[in-house]
């Protein structure tokens, strides 16, 4: 990564063409996982090198270069399932633990869930809003917008489990 990152011309490409054959494979593996398509696995691939190319200069040595690599895949199938309005929550684990408005073609009822929280999911999963943007449509800070949407995360837990139990 390193030489990719300082040279130019045609040894960037073959630093490049390096980083590619070395790991492609684990990636595809990884996004194999979270997408069943071949179709989107390979979309997903060219998007995680050409995230890794255009943000190479962000790359730092004192990081191992696997954690930085795993990081662009997680957020690319993220980004793409969001762009897609579909994330299958067995398959993908998230840092933010999203919770799409619908999971694998089951509609989750929102209607135990305070107004407040209703609106957050929606303005979240259906109007794929940030945090901080949500924080200023509903005028609150984004550290409280986050706890409202960790309670309803918690809610829509409980009561798919209560009534999976039944």
């Amino acid at each position: 990564m390193m030489k990719y990152q300082l040279v130019d011309g045609a040894l960037n490409t073959a630093a490049f063409d390096i980083l590619f054959k070395r790991w492609k494979d684990r990636l595809w593996a990884f996004v194999a996982k979270k997408c069943h398509s071949v179709e989107e696995r390979e979309d997903i691939i060219q998007k995680i090198f050409l995230k890794l190319h255009h943000s190479r200069a962000q790359y730092q040595p004192q990081y191992l270069f696997a954690q930085w690599i795993f990081t662009i895949a997680k957020t690319t199938i993220i980004d793409h399932a969001r762009k897609n309005n579909r994330i299958n929550f067995k398959s993908v684990e998230f840092t933010e633990k999203h919770l799409p408005l619908e999971v694998e073609n089951e509609t989750l009822d929102l209607s135990n869930l305070s107004i407040e929280q209703q609106k957050v999911v929606q303005l979240r999963f259906e109007e794929d809003l940030e945090f901080s943007e949500i924080a200023l449509r509903i005028n609150k800070s984004e550290s409280n917008i986050r706890k409202i949407l960790s309670r309803a995360y918690s809610k829509i837990r409980k009561t798919k489990l209560i009534r999976g139990a039944q």
